[in-house]
């Protein structure tokens, strides 16, 4: 995976696609989470490089998508 992370760095120019960070501590995103979307894990389209702050925001979103998705889950259950 060492190469996918580096693959997006260079793509991205190592620049936080969102608010153009270049300095600090640069890091690779799944912008679909990997933990709904198996099958994009090393598909460098979904990919992208953000800052440490931009990154901690998307994570706080991506944790409401995953729980909702959840949420959704077990009310299908419950109904079938």
């Amino acid at each position: 995976m060492n190469e996918l992370h580096d693959a997006v760095l260079i793509r991205d120019n190592f620049t936080c696609v969102l608010c153009g960070q270049t300095e600090g501590k640069i890091q690779t995103d799944h912008i679909k989470p990997f933990s709904l979307y198996p099958e994009l894990r090393l598909d460098i389209n979904n990919g992208q490089t953000l800052c440490q702050s931009c990154h901690a925001i998307k994570n706080s979103q991506d944790m409401r998508l995953i729980r909702k998705e959840a949420s959704h889950l077990w009310k299908k259950c419950l109904t079938e």
